[in-house]
């Protein structure tokens, strides 16, 4: 069936030969779509756009994703006692703190952007940071934690 269509579509372009005329069919669907012809590309859709198409939309998301992380530690809110403070740990030298709440589970501050010292916070301390700020009360002193 598929070889009498392609015989036929041969004939109706006037090319009696079957394979010819398969082979115009396929630069003609495959090479000349009104894409191409749209953006004035002769032959096939150039390399470097089929690149943009594939690349604008990652690089947009990778992007977004970053902007993401890099806020996150906004958004982070915790009040209570700090139960672990260490500093320069193995991941990225970044520093750590774990601050138990009253009520409920431990919360762990560890990002980039943290820019306490060990003469600003210890082990024992009160900590409190509302979501939002950059700053944090510790023992009721406001300071700048986050950068």
């Amino acid at each position: 069936m598929g070889f009498r269509r392609i015989l036929i579509t041969s004939r109706l372009s006037g090319t009696r030969n079957s394979w010819l005329g398969f082979a115009s069919l396929h630069i003609l669907a495959n090479y000349f779509s009104p894409l191409n012809e749209a953006l004035g590309a002769k032959g096939a859709m150039p390399k470097f756009l089929k690149f943009l198409m594939l690349a604008i939309p990652v690089l947009s998301f990778g992007v977004f994703l970053s902007i993401q992380e890099r806020n996150a530690v906004l958004d982070f809110m915790a009040e209570g006692t700090v139960v672990t403070a260490k500093w320069n740990t193995k991941n990225h030298q970044m520093s750590l703190f774990e601050i138990k709440p009253v009520k409920g589970t431990i919360k762990t501050l560890h990002h980039s952007r943290v820019t306490l010292t060990p003469e600003q916070i210890k082990v024992g301390d009160h900590f409190s940071k509302q979501a939002g700020s950059t700053n944090c009360f510790i023992n009721e002193v406001k300071v700048v934690c986050i950068n």
